[in-house]
């Protein structure tokens, strides 16, 4: 009854193992796809498969779970094959064998060795998972390594590095539940903490005593024991915090330790005193012993808990009733026996002999060894090497996968640059495009775009979230653009643009694209002056690179327009009412994405009771290039900031002209200077005076 609950369990979690398609189930692909794995049940059995249709792409016969291949139907018509595993229990021991590099696997179906295959560096040591899926094999003699073996498949598929903590990963012991390997080393006295989802090593403890010898995990995962060859104790490490949490004292040379099936007690073997420690994981003290025989050392517990295997002195395995702690007997195996373990069914043990290179195989009923198979050179396998056979479905196991004809979508790789300012959608010509074509097709293709981006079938306009491709005859060939969306957010944008069909495999095209800020300006305050005293200089922040300004009123003494920051000036009012300057300003970047433009306002109240000083005006300047009078100098002209000065010749063409006088005449006319002469100027100074006019002579 056990036996059969544990398969229906196995059996409903393997239907539920994403990605595995479980037996007695049907499949439907499209040529040229991938078909889901099939498994075809319990974990431990074997089964030998036969194909009824080899040209879909899988062999006409084979052995296992069958993996993922590509299907194949180059016909116009669908073809499905009929797949029938017939089972068969099959259990393996893996046997490290340390002298020549190599991993002989034992069947336990027939005890002999059924494949050979050589891990990266010297194997040592061997761990099962939980699920019983995977093989651990630890190697040292070069970079330490882990091997993870596919017990299915008998193959390494991946490699794990544990250097350089770990110089040879001499022991082994998986947490229950299959997430974290903790790897044992002889000889730096550390342990490393695998994760085994990253195959990374994610810690490392020092081992707390001198060549730690025997490792085991508790049922909860909470802790790790650790023994060792030369020391008195065997050290407790919590999981949560990687740490020694405490050292239960045991006697000289506790040379293995291991935690009873049901969690309730922790075994140590100790040599020196010819007795298993039996220890309580709750209190961590010794509360009982259980005689040996000469030199205990590598056990194991039966899966029921009443028996104990230990190798002792003089090539013998004791045999020790767990439950009345007395030796029940010795059975005699190869000599310089090295490892021990049970199988999970508890019906043998199985003993690695390192002289005679072979290992012993012991019926746990009778207690004789029924067999001995000649493994590779001097095997080890320190800790759990059997793997479970818990039992198979006396009925074939029928799978049919149906491949239908190719319907297949193919799209270009899209091209353009799409580049826009934040709140505005790209366009023509910042957009991207890519060409799809289809065949076979049965329903029309859907082309859906990532966030951030729209579909069209125009360059122009029809921009949306998703487009559909008509098929016509089956066939499709257009070209899709792509533009960023007016919500796009800033900086650089990419994603996948889909594209699916009904039979087809979805295909999907990477476009990207650049959403570049708007340039902002932070308000600035408005500002009043008196005529003749200076403003508090502004300077502008926000995320522009620069920032233009124009001013309204120039007549304040600011000039009509700039970039950047606006210096202190001297503010001017000829009036005798407030001047108020409104200055507008524009902040810009380098993608010409500029933002809205602020105003404020610059109020220049007038002088009580001012009057500007008259205009003294010169007739004459000698612009000789001596430094001294080379230009026509209008003292006071500084106080007639709106002002109109204009020359001209004896035939009365205007020779110079400017509003202000901010820069003297320097006699030149279109930059090339005028003949010594007279000439005529007239000069309004827009204040309510007359104007002035005379004339001007210029002395070279």
């Amino acid at each position: 009854m056990t036996k059969l609950l544990f398969t229906l369990f196995y059996a409903v979690f393997l239907l539920f193992l994403p990605g595995i398609l479980c037996a007695q189930t049907s499949q439907t692909v499209v040529n040229g796809s991938s078909t889901t794995p099939i498994n075809f049940g319990t974990s431990g059995c074997s089964y030998n498969w036969v194909n009824n249709t080899p040209s879909i792409g899988l062999a006409a016969s084979g052995t296992g779970n069958i993996a993922s291949f590509t299907a194949i139907n180059n016909g116009s018509s669908p073809v499905t094959a009929t797949i029938t595993g017939v089972p068969s229990s099959q259990g393996y021991a893996y046997i490290a064998n340390d002298a020549d590099g190599s991993l002989s696997i034992i069947s336990t179906l027939t005890n002999t060795v059924v494949s050979t295959i050589t891990p990266p560096h010297d194997p040592f040591s061997v761990c099962i998972s939980p699920d019983g899926t995977k093989a651990y094999i630890g190697c040292g003699g070069g970079p330490a390594t882990v091997s993870v073996i596919n017990i299915s498949t008998n193959t390494i598929i991946s490699t794990i590095p544990v250097e350089p903590a770990i110089a040879e990963a001499t022991g082994l012991a998986v947490s229950p539940d299959g997430s974290l390997l903790y790897v044992e080393d002889y000889q730096t006295s550390l342990i490393s903490v695998v994760n085994l989802t990253t195959n990374t090593v994610v810690a490392t403890i020092a081992a707390g005593g001198q060549n730690p010898y025997g490792i085991a995990v508790s049922h909860d995962g909470s802790k790790v024991y650790i023994g060792y060859s030369f020391a008195n104790y065997v050290s407790v490490i919590n999981t949560a915090t990687n740490n020694i949490t405490s050292t239960i004292t045991v006697g000289s040379t506790p040379s293995d330790v291991k935690v009873s099936p049901d969690g309730s007690k922790v075994y140590v073997a100790v040599s020196s005193l010819s007795h298993l420690a039996v220890i309580d994981p709750v209190t961590n003290t010794v509360k009982a012993t259980i005689p040996t025989g000469p030199n205990p050392g590598p056990m194991t517990i039966t899966p029921d808990g009443t028996r104990a295997y230990i190798l002792v002195s003089g090539n013998g395995v004791s045999v020790i009733n767990l439950v009345t702690g007395t030796i029940i007997g010795t059975v005699t195996v190869g000599s310089e026996s090295i490892s021990i373990c049970v199988s999970p069914d508890g019906k043998f043990v199985y003993v690695t002999n390192g002289e005679p290179n072979t290992v012993s195989v012991i019926n746990t009923s009778t207690n004789t060894v029924i067999a001995t198979v000649n493994v590779g050179n001097r095997p080890v396998s320190a800790g759990n090497f059997v793997t479970a056979g818990p039992g198979c479905p006396i009925t074939p196991i029928i799978s049919t996968i149906t491949i239908n004809p190719s319907v297949t979508i193919i799209a270009g790789n899209a091209s353009g640059s799409i580049n826009t300012c934040f709140g505005t959608a790209s366009a023509n010509p910042n957009i991207q495009q890519f060409t799809v074509s289809g065949s076979n097709l049965a329903q029309n293709i859907t082309a859906i775009a990532p966030a951030g981006f729209e579909l069209s079938l125009n360059n122009i306009s029809g921009y949306g979230n998703s487009v559909t491709l008509n098929q016509n005859g089956g066939t499709v060939n257009t070209i899709i653009y792509v533009r960023s969306a007016a919500n796009a957010p800033v900086g650089n944008i990419s994603g996948n643009v889909t594209l699916s069909s009904t039979g087809a495999t979805t295909q999907s095209v990477l476009v990207n694209g650049t959403i570049n800020p708007i340039a902002t300006i932070n308000t600035v305050a408005s500002q009043t002056v008196t005529d003749k005293t200076r403003t508090v200089a502004v300077n502008f922040t926000g995320t522009a690179i620069t920032y233009s300004w124009i001013n309204d009123t120039p007549g304040i003494g600011l000039a009509t327009s700039g970039t950047g920051d606006i210096p202190s000036f001297i503010a001017i009012n000829n009036t005798n009412k407030d001047i108020i300057a409104t200055i507008t300003v524009s902040p810009l970047n380098s993608t010409n994405c500029n933002g809205a433009p602020i105003q404020f306002n610059i109020t220049v109240n007038p002088t009580p009771i001012f009057i500007a000083p008259a205009l003294s005006i010169p007739n004459t300047f000698t612009p000789n290039g001596d430094g001294i009078n080379d230009t026509w100098v209008i003292k006071n002209s500084e106080y007639y900031p709106t002002s109109t000065i204009n020359i001209f010749d004896r035939w009365g063409q205007k020779l110079y002209s400017s509003i202000g006088y901010p820069t003297p005449w320097d006699g030149k006319f279109k930059g090339k200077a005028l003949a010594a002469g007279s000439y005529y100027y007239l000069i309004d100074p827009k204040n309510g005076q007359a104007p002035i006019a005379g004339w001007l002579a210029i002395i070279r």
